[in-house]
């Protein structure tokens, strides 16, 4: 066998071990951080449930959670104990953020970044008139990260991209039953760990910057 035949051999099996290797990452759930479950359920909230999402995980994994507030809540037929995952999906981050992983957030209107922080879902959802129905809006709670998350027209809103402009996409069978199980006050934290927080976003991504992140 030649080298050369050899090492593209070598090549195919290593690019097969790391599709299945992403396949299986983004397929299995995944267990959130308890100081963030902790730090999340101890704000007051009338919701029966909360919602965390975790950008220090990368875009094809699993890394929003519906966590359930208190002990005895029922959903689909199932009850909860307090802290209990009610559902773990997948969510977008927006494209100028990054790549793979959420780095950059902003609270500037037209930047075009995902917005960090404590947000508060409406009472109900509506139909977008750009994304359709159903659509749920968020105010923000973090005067310095997100206040801002209502003028940018930041919602949650069915897509079939993985990125997004800001808003919170996922595809539209998730977007049904997520934004239907959080709508009416629930509490949802965007945690990532040291952001760059961005008050005068670039023209363009700093891509540069992006990938230093990733060492």
């Amino acid at each position: 066998m030649g080298v050369r035949v050899c090492l593209k051999r070598c090549f195919k099996y290593a690019a097969l071990v790391l599709s299945v290797g992403f396949v299986a990452s983004a397929m299995l759930p995944l267990t959130p951080r308890d100081d963030l479950v902790e730090m999340l359920l101890d704000k007051s909230s009338r919701s029966p449930v909360s919602v965390l999402i975790d950008y220090d995980y990368s875009i094809h994994m699993r890394r929003l959670w519906v966590i359930a507030r208190k002990d005895g809540y029922r959903h689909d037929g199932k009850s909860y104990r307090r802290g209990e995952v009610v559902m773990n999906t997948w969510i977008s981050h927006a494209l100028r953020s990054g790549l793979l992983t959420a780095t950059h957030f902003s609270n500037v209107k037209d930047s075009m970044l995902s917005s960090r922080g404590l947000m508060k879902t409406h009472s109900q959802t509506h139909d977008s008139r750009h994304h359709g129905a159903p659509a749920l809006r968020v105010d923000g709670l973090s005067p310095k990260l997100n206040s801002a998350v209502k003028k940018r027209h930041i919602i949650f809103h069915k897509s079939y991209s993985p990125v997004s402009a800001g808003c919170f996409q996922s595809l539209p069978f998730i977007n049904e039953r997520l934004t239907k199980l959080i709508a009416g006050g629930s509490l949802v934290y965007v945690h990532k760990s040291n952001a760059i927080d961005v008050k005068r976003p670039p023209r363009f991504v700093d891509w540069r910057s992006y990938f230093d992140s990733l060492d």
